[in-house]
């Protein structure tokens, strides 16, 4: 067992290294080692964090074909109908996760985004729930950039900016919201300030050690 030697701290405490963990492999593409972690933490303990780090591994299964997950909603070529049997299982484990723990950011979060490609029109709530009680940065950058991208969608560009704004607001060194920002102002006809932002976006460190929370 990997972890072995945490076995004798708390119960909520290793649950969540095992998540952690399990998530550092993921993040390197071994789904193998990840799924396997997970599954050992599971037996032990019926942890939240658990749940939403195996339902992270078959997202990124799921949808690990697309390249731009978000161009490609928002260019209406990702939908309903590409929800798989193993993104309905990263669907179930989100749900279980908050029947565990109602208020879980990571679950909540997880869950607007999968609802933002179904096109169901929950995510917009979910989101707008997420930035109403949560102070988490992580999430109300994600949620602001999630509720732009579904207006940017279904309404305008232009109604998308004043989202996209405030997840810059959030994390201003982030580069999703910096491209997303850009392109809706663009769209929206407002040519020079979406040059400005793209500039800002290729000055932008992108390092190894920057990580981004659109990444998870």
């Amino acid at each position: 067992r990997l972890l072995r030697p945490l076995e004798k701290l708390d119960a909520e405490f290793v649950s969540r290294w095992y998540a952690y963990v399990a998530r550092i492999y993921l993040a390197n593409r071994d789904f193998m080692m990840a799924r396997s972690l997970v599954a050992d933490g599971l037996s032990r303990f019926d942890s939240p964090d658990l749940y939403v780090a195996r339902g992270l591994i078959s997202e990124r299964q799921a949808l690990r074909n697309v390249s731009d997950i978000l161009g490609a909603m928002l260019d209406h070529h990702l939908d309903e109908g590409t929800t798989t049997n193993t993104l309905r299982l990263a669907i179930a484990d989100y749900l279980q996760a908050l029947s565990i723990a109602p208020g879980h950011t990571g679950a909540r979060v997880r869950l607007t985004w999968i609802r933002l490609l179904q096109r169901d029109g929950r995510a917009v709530e979910d989101a707008t729930g997420i930035l109403r009680t949560s102070t988490d940065p992580e999430a109300r950058y994600l949620s602001f950039l999630f509720r732009g991208a579904i207006t940017e969608r279904d309404r305008s560009p232009a109604e998308a900016i004043h989202d996209y704004e405030d997840a810059r607001r959030e994390d201003v060194d982030t580069q999703p919201a910096c491209v997303a920002l850009s392109h809706a102002q663009c769209a929206a006809g407002e040519l020079s300030r979406s040059a400005a932002v793209a500039v800002e976006c290729l000055a932008r460190d992108t390092g190894d050690d920057d990580m981004d929370p659109w990444w998870p």
